[in-house]
Order: C-alpha cells, then structure tokens, then sequence
C-alpha cells in the first residue's frame, strides 16, 4: 500500500527543485524535461525526460527493493508474504532491466538519426 503511494507520486515530482527557471537563448522550458531547444524533436523531448528523471526511479526502485527486503525478513516463515515481496523485488528488477534498454534503444536510434 505505501509502495503504490509512492508510486503515485512520481507524476508530480519537479524536475529541478532549486534550479533557476530561465533557460539559455534558444531554449524553451517544459515541466517534464526541463530547457530543451526550441526546435527539438520528439526523441529529443523523450530523451530529455528520461535524462531528468532517471534519478527518481531508480530513487523509488531502491526504496521499493528495501522495503520488500524489509517485508521479507519480517515475514517470518509466512509463505504468502514471502511470495509477494520476492514478487515485488523481481518485478522491480524487471522494471529496471526494462528502463535500461528503452534507454539503450533510443540512443542507438538517436545515433542512427543524427549520423
């Protein structure tokens, strides 16, 4: 229950808290990706949020790992909960692995596109 509240939550995280919100000339401001080039494109956009916010869900990953350690340990032989907090551990390994090759992918793409 606490883990799904968390998870909630990382829609309205912001990107940078106590950065300035002025962007360089010829750069525009986004609530998801903060400053990107005014004439950038959809990859461009897509890369720039998961460059941002790469650090919250491996932040929410970890604690999420932990907690289920924590319910693991705590489990205390009960087969049930033992089973659903190892579930969790490997769906967040997943979800990891997972992140990491969408990122993998769109750099070969941008790296196909740019050159």
């Amino acid at each position: 229950m606490i883990i799904q509240f968390l998870l909630s939550l990382i829609p309205f995280l912001p990107t940078r808290v106590f950065a300035d919100t002025g962007c360089p000339s010829g750069q525009s401001q986004t609530v998801l990706a903060g400053c990107v080039a005014s004439n950038a494109t959809f990859l461009q956009y897509v890369n720039a949020i998961l460059n941002q916010n790469t650090a919250y869900i491996i932040t929410v990953a970890v604690i999420i790992i932990v907690a289920s350690g924590i319910q693991y340990m705590l489990a205390l032989g009960s087969a049930g909960e033992q089973g659903k907090a190892k579930q969790r551990i490997v769906s967040v390994i997943v979800g990891i692995i997972f992140f990491t090759l969408i990122r993998f992918v769109l750099s070969l793409i941008g790296n196909g596109l740019n050159g």
